[in-house]
């Protein structure tokens, strides 16, 4: 497929007018934007994505990075071995149930998680900077609540 002309279509115009689609080509599009902007971190997509979540959710546990992440509970042990291994995170067990296993962030990954914050912002200010700040305020509005109808429905 040549993406130049996909890239060029009007929104109208066969799978660009599905929103699903334009969600997940967003997503990915940004993806690959802080990709390129991190490249010089050398982590993979999976090790920044897991160090951004434990940054507002930092020592919950590998299950529920399993799910954020969908990841296997193999793949996020090896997962979390390599930050592990890095010094990025540590896990420890959690007090009522000796069988999970939180993760957390370390102080060495502190820095790096301000540096891969600021990525974020520069790509997000950059995608959002063809709408005004009503466009922006109303996009997030109704992404949320596209977001609460499908936790409300799927309990989570």
């Amino acid at each position: 497929m040549d993406h130049s002309v996909a890239a060029g279509a009007a929104a109208s115009d066969g799978i660009f007018s599905k929103t699903a689609f334009v969600i997940t080509d967003i997503a990915r599009r940004y993806r690959t934007a802080f990709d390129a902007r991190v490249r010089h971190l050398n982590l993979s997509r999976s090790e920044w994505f897991l160090l951004g979540h434990l940054r507002y959710f930092n020592g919950c546990t590998q299950q529920e990075l399993c799910e954020v992440m969908d990841l296997t509970k193999g793949g996020m042990g090896k997962l979390v071995d390599r930050l592990e291994g890095q010094g990025l995170v540590a896990r420890s067990f959690d007090e009522q149930d000796r069988r999970t296993r939180r993760v957390y962030l370390t102080p060495a990954a502190a820095a790096l998680e301000v540096e891969l914050q600021a990525h974020s912002e520069a790509v997000e200010v950059e995608a959002l900077s063809v709408l005004s700040a009503a466009e922006t305020e109303a996009l997030n509005r109704l992404l949320r609540k596209v977001r609460q109808g499908f936790l409300a429905r799927t309990g989570g």
